[in-house]
């Protein structure tokens, strides 16, 4: 079966829109513990395709990367490994909320359900997240093989007396890169594969639409859909209610409306007002 991301989108202000996929049921948002070396042997030689074995291989490192930096975070106050776990989280909290967003497309997904407020044109919401998988697949390459390039440089500092933050740093940048890449190449082909006349088909008419989806859209809510196309457009009147509340898109969505629309869908409230707040998120759509 298929495995099946559901996404959010919506205004947060003006022109500029967020885009957050659903969390997982049990998940944090962090990575989880990497396993023992033996278990990524035995999962290698089980595992034919040599693509495959190279996504394995760098998961793993890049967990076991992630354990030591936060390990770092229990060493004392003031320490050098203690500051550079400080420096490290204040870089990642400017990460971009386009990567972020991306990331959580996994590339095996077969079907991607779009929740967007019940007044909002629905050729509209498919032609941004169209967009956005479009001009993520570009930005992401190129900075993708700029953290690439500048490993050599980062190896050399490896001679000195200190953990070679820089090396660890282009290794994640170039990773999450290439996962961004491969979210948005696969959020294309989803939105993509089908024709635009097939809209209608999806969301029902505008009239029929309170008949077919529901606004609170529950795990379990099964809609009717194209066999030929790899997306479920599902408007939400609820989610249309809680930003008009905001008065979007004239003013910016508040934080207590983003704190209702998490507690409705199980988003990231950090990465909605990243959406808002961040200058960045502007650019993708001008």
């Amino acid at each position: 079966m298929a495995m099946v991301r559901r996404i959010v989108v919506f205004p947060v202000l003006g022109r500029r829109w967020a885009f957050t996929a659903v969390l997982p049921t049990g998940c944090d948002g962090k990575s989880l513990p990497a396993g023992s070396l033996r278990n990524l042997l035995d999962t290698l030689r089980s595992t034919p395709q040599n693509s495959d074995r190279v996504e394995l291989l760098t998961q793993y490192f890049s967990d076991k990367m992630y354990e030591k930096f936060t390990a770092w975070e229990a060493t004392p106050e003031g320490s050098f490994r203690n500051r550079l776990h400080s420096i490290g989280q204040r870089m990642l909290s400017r990460l971009g909320p386009t990567e972020t967003f991306l990331k959580a497309i996994p590339k095996d997904a077969g079907l991607v359900e779009i929740v967007y407020p019940y007044d909002i044109n629905s050729r509209l919401v498919r032609r941004r997240v169209r967009h956005l998988a479009i001009s993520g697949e570009v930005v992401h390459r190129r900075y993708m093989y700029g953290s690439i390039a500048l490993l050599p440089f980062a190896v050399v500092l490896g001679v000195l007396p200190l953990p070679n933050v820089v090396l660890a740093w282009n290794l994640f940048r170039a990773y999450s890169h290439w996962r961004a890449l491969q979210g948005s190449r696969r959020l294309n082909f989803l939105v993509t594969e089908s024709s635009s006349a097939s809209d209608d088909a999806i969301t029902g008419k505008q009239g029929e639409q309170s008949n077919t989806f529901k606004s609170d859209l529950s795990p379990d809510h099964k809609t009717q859909r194209n066999e030929t196309t790899h997306w479920v457009l599902l408007p939400s009147k609820k989610l249309d209610t809680l930003i008009k509340l905001s008065n979007v898109p004239r003013d910016a969505i508040t934080d207590g409306t983003v704190a209702e629309i998490c507690k409705e869908y199980p988003l990231d409230p950090l990465e909605i007002m990243k959406w808002r707040d961040q200058k960045l998120a502007i650019k993708s759509f001008r």
